[in-house]
């Protein structure tokens, strides 16, 4: 009877860990490879239809060899604008580990395909209020992505006049990240950020942070661009995204495109990981979204 039960452990222990070494297998790919995730949306107020890639949370990521089966995923969807939803790269707390320069180099080669606005996320935001730590590093970064052509939305809204389109980032602020509670975001605050919804054009936003959807639909928003939550990290079948990065089990906009009233939000699953470099069932993700004017 002892060695049965002895023998029925050791098979339990040996089934834990070929499921950890499968789950990590799993990781190691779904790290270094990325889908392509398409949508069609209509937007009332806009002109003319208008493609998009959408790029989130890149943390440093390369896809080997050189970013290159990005670059021309990108490429082959021949999109008329190219929007970077924050967090092109971590916020380490050693600054001496941060890889602004991957960032950068891949910001430069997709201006060569089509226009890149840019949007912030909490670890631009960490660079640019933590200057204790990381000094001047903010300003020279941000710098050397306008070099490359780019277009800063923090900089100011953009019109795309023959689309219809007015292009908004909302650069929230840190308080807005905080892990475990949800900070309320007020209209005051939005309206203070973005200034009034636009009455002769369609609006979209990228605002890192998808949580706030409804805000973001309150305020006039008729497309949300939004990525951070990484997917839910873990995803199962039927039921999604597992936890969020503010450490909230099974966050509702974990990825895809979703409607409230008017409004409607597309999520990117983001395409790198920080802090602890794993994936499961939830490869990279590349939006390639479609934007057809809508009736009012």
């Amino acid at each position: 009877m002892i060695a049965g039960i002895v023998d029925g452990t050791g098979l339990f222990i040996l089934c834990v860990l070929l499921l950890v070494v499968l789950a990590l297998c799993i990781s190691r790919y779904d790290t270094t490879h990325f889908s392509v995730s398409r949508y069609e949306v209509e937007l009332e107020g806009m002109k003319s239809p208008l493609r998009l890639c959408i790029l989130s949370d890149i943390h440093d990521q390369i896809y080997e060899p050189e970013n290159l089966p990005l670059t021309e995923a990108v490429r082959e969807a021949s999109p008329d604008i190219i929007i970077l939803a924050g967090d092109l790269l971590t916020a380490h707390r050693n600054p001496a580990h941060m890889q602004p320069d991957r960032a950068i180099a891949l910001v430069r080669t997709l201006c060569a395909i089509a226009p890149v606005y840019i949007a912030e996320g909490n670890h631009e935001h960490k660079l640019r209020t933590y200057t204790g730590i990381y000094g001047d590093l903010y300003e020279r970064y941000t710098s050397a992505l306008r070099e490359t052509g780019a277009v800063l939305l923090r900089d100011g809204d953009v019109l795309l006049e023959d689309a219809g389109v007015h292009l908004r980032g909302l650069d929230a602020d840190e308080r807005f990240f905080r892990k475990l509670v949800r900070t309320p975001m007020s209209q005051e605050y939005l309206t203070g950020e973005l200034g009034e919804p636009d009455t002769e054009r369609a609006d979209i936003l990228v605002a890192h942070h998808p949580w706030y959807f409804p805000e973001y639909a309150r305020w006039g928003a008729g497309l949300v661009i939004s990525g951070h939550i990484h997917g839910g990290i873990v995803r199962l079948p039927w039921i999604g995204g597992v936890i969020s990065p503010t450490f909230r089990f099974f966050p509702r906009y974990d990825g895809g495109c979703y409607r409230l009233g008017s409004s409607q939000l597309i999520v990117s699953r983001g395409l790198g990981t920080h802090t602890i470099r794993f994936r499961l069932f939830n490869r990279g993700d590349l939006v390639v979204a479609t934007i057809r004017p809508g009736h009012r």
